[in-house]
């Protein structure tokens, strides 16, 4: 499971939206401003079809995103 969280500008939906081809399972939970998408892929080395920009994005996404700490404690982890 991949949880990652941003800002509702529809950016990252848009990202996704183009690669879910590759996922298991897209799941979209609003939470006040704050959009978290949980991904879970079809399989461990699934992840490796996605696109390399996509995933060398997907890592930059990641690393740079600032978990809120007023989120439920079941979405304040990146799992």
């Amino acid at each position: 499971m991949l949880t990652l969280m941003s800002e509702s500008d529809g950016s990252l939906h848009h990202m996704l939206k183009k690669n879910t081809d590759n996922f298991c399972s897209l799941h979209i939970k609003q939470y006040e401003t704050i959009r978290i998408w949980e991904i879970t892929f079809n399989d461990f080395f699934e992840i490796m079809l996605i696109p390399v920009k996509f995933r060398l994005w997907l890592s930059h996404v990641i690393s740079t995103t600032l978990l809120s700490s007023s989120l439920p404690p079941e979405h304040q982890n990146i799992s």
